[in-house]
């Protein structure tokens, strides 16, 4: 993500120019510490985008230029928009500025109750507002403390940013172990025992205030983007932290850090503790501009946290290997959801019944799963639009029994990533679109690095006719995986069908293994036969009448109502009567 520099005149260090009224000149440092507050709590539940939106407004008030804050400037500068972009076409700004309101409104209900500045962004505009609340009634008198002196505005980050850190290291002492709940709500404890990961402070090769802070903050940026992952149990260490067992944590994640002022040098490991071999390492060379010690902090911990604690990172291919050994009927519920996250890389109709069992088993015995009964929905939605055969003796529709399913998965725990997504899927094929949508928006909010949801996201976002928005989602999402995902290569080919680059579409299907997927073949004969590659095509046609001739008609009839405008429908059904597929 880009990072905004401040350009402060000399006349604004020690005061924020007023887009509001204050009572009183607030100091720039107590700007900027409750920002850095804010972008660091886990009750600011926003995306990526909205937290670049948030520094960039924040900036630009602090640098004197609030009253340049236009939707057009925030479209071209801040999102990326080309100069022809224009707001009352585009929803884009006013859409994450609402979201922005909302985050900082659940900020400021929960983590941010007792702050003492708040930040809010008043409707009708985009200029935040800073107003310093009245102090508590106490026995003790409480003064804000004395404005820094003027000078560098990156000094002052970073006296505020060490205030910050050794209050967390409190916390840290206390080996905490953390779970994000964007509801604010204590999910109920399960029984279920998932992969103990401890992270370490990175150690400073420095030995610089800066350096030192940057360490500290970038390890609570890693604890933070974890352990949105409701897969693993994150724990929070020191640097000799050697008491917590390998029953706890079999994982341990450390590295390095230098600053030299102008670069950061991060270099990274995951440990299996149990034998201490590296099973992930990367290296990370910033160059460091004044300023940019929010951005250098986020960027690595957003790469650091997909890599290691997303479903294909580092972790779970570790713990990949145990499957090799354990039929699915005799799985502890952990390996259950493990196993289907392996199936829903290529969402294999072989694995499908096993997997499905296997869930169903997990469920049965841990009531209280959240991630089972979410993973049992989407499974049961793979039986609804694969047509995968139902399993014996169940009268009740697919799509009813998903939707239970990911309401039980959403009651145990609303902040429960793949629970969202499980709700999104069913919203969406039960054709209540917006809904659907909605749902996916807010799990996005509350973890934008899961791959998994990103694309799935993504993926409603096109065939609902936003194909820009939901293909750059797709395509970041399929550059974050560690592993081969079928479904998103599948999606970022029919985005590359849909903009007319045929090509590229028929090298991108045919790169995707889902060897026994209806739906896949499908869209592979589709693309491939309007690339002019009939003999690709045929084969794929052939594929889909050897093996599953009867659900055939029905996956014609489905699939195209899967896309929301009229134009993307027929250019589908011209492809598929091309590939010789059609219902009559």
């Amino acid at each position: 993500m880009g990072v905004i520099t401040v350009n402060t005149p000399d006349a604004l260090l020690n005061t924020v120019p007023e887009a509001e009224p204050n009572p009183a000149p607030i100091a720039i440092d107590t700007v900027h510490g409750e920002l850095l507050k804010i972008l660091a709590s886990a009750g600011f539940p926003a995306t990526d985008r909205s937290r670049k939106l948030l520094e960039y407004l924040v900036a630009e008030t602090l640098a004197g230029r609030g009253g340049r804050i236009k939707a057009y400037c925030i479209g071209t500068g801040v999102f990326g928009r080309p100069e022809s972009f224009d707001p009352q076409k585009d929803p884009i700004v006013r859409i994450e500025a609402a979201r922005l309101r909302r985050d900082l409104e659940h900020y400021y209900l929960t983590d941010g109750s007792g702050d003492a500045l708040v930040i809010d962004i008043p409707k009708g505009g985009y200029v935040p507002r800073f107003t310093l609340r009245a102090p508590a009634a106490s026995p003790t008198s409480h003064e804000d403390p004395p404005p820094a002196p003027a000078g560098s505005t990156r000094a002052g980050l970073r006296n505020t940013a060490a205030w910050i850190v050794a209050a967390l290291s409190l916390l840290l002492l206390a080996g905490l172990v953390y779970t994000l709940v964007g509801s604010g709500r204590q999910p109920p404890a399960s029984t279920v025992q998932v992969p103990g990961l401890l992270v370490k402070p990175l150690t400073d090769l420095t030995g610089s205030r800066d350096s030192a802070v940057l360490a500290q903050g970038l390890a609570e940026r890693i604890i933070e983007k974890t352990s949105r992952f409701k897969e693993l149990a994150v724990i929070a260490g020191t640097s000799d932290t050697v008491e917590v067992p390998t029953s706890v944590a079999r994982y341990e994640f450390g590295g390095t850090l230098r600053d030299d002022g102008r670069q950061v040098v991060v270099q990274t490991r995951l440990v299996d503790r149990t034998d201490g071999r590296v099973i992930w390492a990367d290296s990370y060379d910033v160059a460091l501009q004044p300023q940019q010690l929010f951005g250098v902090e986020l960027a690595i911990a957003d790469q650091i946290a997909t890599r290691i604690a997303e479903p294909s990172g580092a972790v779970f291919e570790s713990e990949r290997r145990m499957l090799l050994d354990a039929p699915p009927q005799s799985m502890s519920a952990y390996l259950c959801t493990l196993s289907a996250y392996v199936y829903r890389t290529t969402s294999s109709a072989g694995t499908f019944p096993a997997v499905r069992a296997c869930l169903e088993q997990a469920v049965a015995e841990h009531p209280d799963y959240a991630t089972a009964w979410a993973l049992l929905s989407l499974v049961d939605i793979d039986e609804f639009r694969f047509l995968y055969p139902p399993p014996k003796d169940d009268a009740v529709p697919a799509l009813e029994r998903a939707y239970d399913a990911a309401r039980r998965a959403t009651e145990l725990d609303p902040s429960n990533i793949r629970a969202q997504q499980a709700m999104m899927m069913v919203l969406f094929f039960r054709k209540d679109f917006a809904a659907a949508l909605d749902a996916g928006a807010r799990a996005l909010a509350l973890n934008p690095n899961d791959v998994e949801l990103k694309g799935e996201y993504g993926y409603r976002l096109a065939l609902m006719g936003n194909w820009p928005e939901g293909c750059r989602l797709i395509e970041e999402a399929r550059d974050s995986s560690a592993r081969k995902i079928a479904y998103l290569t599948t999606a970022l080919a029919q985005c590359r069908f849909n903009s007319g680059e045929l090509a590229g579409a028929a090298a991108l299907i045919g790169d995707v293994d889902a060897p026994d997927n209806p739906a896949y073949h499908v869209i592979a004969a589709a693309i491939l036969a309007a690339a002019g590659e009939a003999e690709a095509a045929a084969s794929h046609r052939s594929w889909l009448e050897h093996n599953v001739p009867r659900q055939l008609p029905q996956l014609l009839l489905d699939m195209p109502q899967r896309l929301a405008r009229p134009e993307d429908r027929q250019r589908f059904l011209d492809a598929l009567a091309k590939a010789g597929l059609t219902r009559g």
